[in-house]
């Protein structure tokens, strides 16, 4: 008999270990735990609702509907006075995290990221751990199917490959297992994802629907869904579980016999220790919470790749079903000198994307053009600061926390200075119609769709 979700547990259960967030880390602690210790009971704690059979989730092509939705935490970045404000940080509130939610563009590690990390107390992270355990994973990471290169994409890679003099790479997964590293190159990206019908090959694809499905039998694993975690118990020095409110509103405190594990991501796994008292203790007695221990850093230094946006307008759209997720390809570059860090050699360190579809949410805001048919640039840069990312703590339960990013200065201006510009030539054709009526009519230049938001 197949295994199924649940939203309440019966008032006596007990676990050996509890997982907080069933998101990607988590669906697959879940998976590896239940499967080695059969004698042990496992829960999974998931926020959200259940992916299985869902394909508002399921189909990758339809990521974009799920940013801002009923499966999206939507946290958003508090308002910077030199910029970089209104960026959508979405979290997914479903069974699988955000490989249920994101474009699952995979990409192994640099060698020279790993031995950086190892050097830096991250024992166990070496490249050769890492391609044993990579290569053990159950998802299908792959290039982008041939039926899916569409002509836009191929020309866009020929032309990048032409005018950079870079090569065509075909597998970038395979030149970083073997080279240890990507150079300058361009292609088609790994996606994690089914060619032959689109759907994701996710985290809860991978680890947890064969279970749902029956076609693995765990029962010693529980997977709760619409449930809450509001707070990390601690007693001494050990943490003894969690609190919990389940769908219906009724609150439980669990404490399992093992190891509570945190897997509720990036944003929130921090933001669930502050409004436990661990963390800082200035900040959290700053917001009346009591403190627990004095632990600083938590809730600091979260690192994301800056992004800007350069759109150019096509004279008509993309063929449809010819794409995996209109993200499909990419150009990695080398900005800085050689060994730039020290033993980093040439190795690429920005990333661009190309997309088949219209990235207008902040150029709409400016009240540039909106159009169907936009192909955008995004360019992915491997900042190299380390300021702080604090979050605005409210309530436990359910407002969002407001992150509030560092000041690029180099990458974005106040709003009242000049910005980067490009040379009008490169800018979508109704926005160069627009910028000359403007200044005829000696009105201030149009805000830029390659400036960072």
């Amino acid at each position: 008999m197949a295994a199924t979700t649940t939203t309440t547990i019966p008032s006596n259960a007990t676990y050996d270990f509890v997982i907080v967030g069933g998101g990607t880390a988590g669906c697959v602690i879940a998976s590896r735990l239940s499967e080695y210790l059969p004698n042990k009971k496992v829960l999974v704690i998931e926020g959200g609702p259940s992916d299985f059979m869902d394909d508002r989730v399921l189909l990758l092509k339809d990521w974009l509907n799920l940013l801002g939705g009923e499966l999206d935490y939507d946290y958003g970045t508090t308002e910077q006075p030199m910029g970089n404000s209104h960026i959508r940080h979405s979290r997914a509130k479903v069974l699988g995290g955000c490989s249920s939610h994101n474009t699952l563009i995979s990409f192994r590690p640099f060698e020279y990221d790993c031995k950086r990390w190892e050097a830096q107390g991250c024992k166990g992270w070496s490249f050769k751990t890492f391609t044993r355990v990579l290569d053990n994973l159950r998802n299908t990471v792959q290039p982008v199917h041939e039926n899916h290169r569409n002509q836009l994409c191929l020309d866009w890679i020929d032309s990048s490959s032409k005018a950079m003099d870079i090569p065509v790479i075909h597998d970038f997964n395979h030149e970083i297992k073997t080279q240890g590293a990507l150079k300058p190159s361009v292609g088609f990206f790994s996606v994690s994802y089914n060619p032959d019908d689109g759907r994701r090959s996710s985290a809860s694809v991978a680890y947890i629907h064969p279970i749902l499905r029956g076609d693995e039998t765990r029962e010693n694993l529980t997977v709760l869904t619409n449930a809450w975690v509001g707070k990390v118990n601690v007693q001494g020095d050990k943490v003894t579980g969690v609190n919990i409110t389940l769908q219906n509103g009724e609150q439980r405190i669990l404490s399992p016999r093992c190891e509570t594990i945190l897997c509720a991501g990036a944003v929130d796994t921090p933001r669930l220790l502050l409004l436990s008292g661990l963390g800082p203790k200035d900040q959290l007695s700053s917001l009346g919470i009591p403190v627990v221990r004095d632990i600083p850093g938590v809730g600091e230094n979260l690192l994301d790749h800056p992004e800007s946006i350069i759109m150019w307008e096509l004279n008509k759209p993309v063929p449809i079903n010819q794409t995996t997720m209109d993200s499909d390809a990419g150009i990695f570059l080398r900005r800085e000198v050689p060994n730039a860090a020290g033993t980093d050699g040439e190795i690429a360190d920005i990333m661009m994307h190309c997309y088949q579809i219209p990235f207008c949410l902040n150029t709409a805001r400016y009240v540039l053009v909106n159009s169907q048919f936009f192909f955008p640039f995004t360019n992915d840069i491997q900042s190299r600061l380390r300021h702080p990312h604090r979050r605005l703590l409210h309530d436990a339960q359910h407002p969002p926390p407001a992150l509030q990013g560092p000041h690029l200065p180099h990458l974005v201006r106040p709003h009242h200075q000049a910005r980067p510009r490009l040379p009008l030539l490169h800018r979508p054709r109704r926005l160069r119609r627009r910028h000359h009526r403007r200044r005829s009519q000696g009105r201030p230049r149009n805000r830029q769709a390659s400036t960072l938001f």
